[in-house]
């Protein structure tokens, strides 16, 4: 889907009707925001009141790029929202005074409320340059996110398995690297990762971390982005593959079905790949297999 066929931004009144479909399913007590950069939406504060009115908490994802205005008005909510910044933009890893606005702004928001970074890291991530340049925030901060980079399905993907076994090294070179400069706070992984990347000495490190590992697609309780156009899709890597029209569908209606595509597509694709891995299966050290629309790519790639 070309975002030139899309608006800027979801309207106010898209966003309450999204809002009462989420409610009616009784699924979350959290919304998340996410862009392009949610922070320049010309109602967030609207939208922000809503949530609140329907005693909702809202996650910001954000490159912190903002103005001390927009961040005073953002302070009064407290800690109904928290905040994920993205600290991986090349604004923020090379331009000297944009970082440092960013890095006063989650300061900041950071007093009244829990500061998050996202990392997204892939096979030539520089794990000890990326810690130089975010050394000093790490102390104030709540918790980091650690992301695989994957690609979108349909496109292709700039890596493979045979880069995999790298990922552990790297990851264990970040969380070293964090720890001794003075991150206290916990990890999580996000959707991506697979068992097979890491060795048994190198997972055994991670697990000491982060405790509760969930893999890949299914490394977390299923979750639905809502775009603009109020089009829900499973997440970015599936959303060319899939989406569901939300203006004539109840959120759990659209949920269900984007479940059924997913575990459609995982069931064809494991007797391709996964099976024939030694950590497949589910449970304990177990992986159910990698993302599926690089999955997908692959198999595209090689069959």
């Amino acid at each position: 889907m070309s975002s030139a066929t899309l608006d800027r931004e979801m309207s106010l009144h898209d966003f309450k009707r999204s809002l009462d479909k989420i409610k009616r399913s009784g699924y979350f007590t959290a919304i998340k925001l996410l862009g392009g950069e949610p922070t320049l939406h010309s109602k967030l504060f609207d939208m922000l009141d809503l949530t609140k009115d329907n005693n909702l908490k809202v996650q910001i994802f954000t490159n912190g790029i903002m103005g001390t205005h927009r961040v005073s008005q953002l302070v009064t909510y407290g800690n109904m929202i928290g905040y994920t910044f993205n600290c991986v933009t090349p604004g923020f890893q090379h331009n000297k005074a944009l970082r440092s606005t960013v890095i006063t702004n989650m300061k900041l928001l950071g007093r009244v409320s829990n500061i998050t970074t996202s990392v997204t890291i892939d096979p030539y991530f520089q794990s000890k340059k990326f810690i130089a340049t975010v050394g000093d925030i790490l102390p104030v901060l709540h918790s980091v996110r650690i992301g695989f980079s994957n690609p979108i399905a349909g496109q292709k993907n700039w890596y493979s398995f045979q880069d995999f076994p790298k990922m552990g090294t790297i990851l264990v070179e970040f969380i070293q690297g964090c720890r001794k400069k003075g991150f206290l706070g916990r990890f999580t992984l996000n959707c991506g990762f697979t068992r097979c990347m890491f060795t048994d000495e190198e997972f055994a490190f991670v697990k000491k971390h982060i405790p509760h590992i969930g893999w890949s697609c299914f490394g977390k309780e299923s979750s639905m982005d809502i775009a603009v156009d109020m089009t829900a899709f499973h997440c970015f890597p599936l959303s060319e593959h899939q989406r569901v029209d939300l203006k004539k569908t109840s959120y759990t209606a659209a949920n269900t079905a984007l479940i059924k595509e997913r575990m459609r597509l995982w069931n064809n694709l494991k007797k391709d790949i996964c099976l024939r891995c030694p950590f497949y299966g589910y449970g304990g050290d177990k992986c159910p297999g990698p993302c599926l629309a690089f999955s997908m790519n692959e198999k595209t790639a090689q069959y």
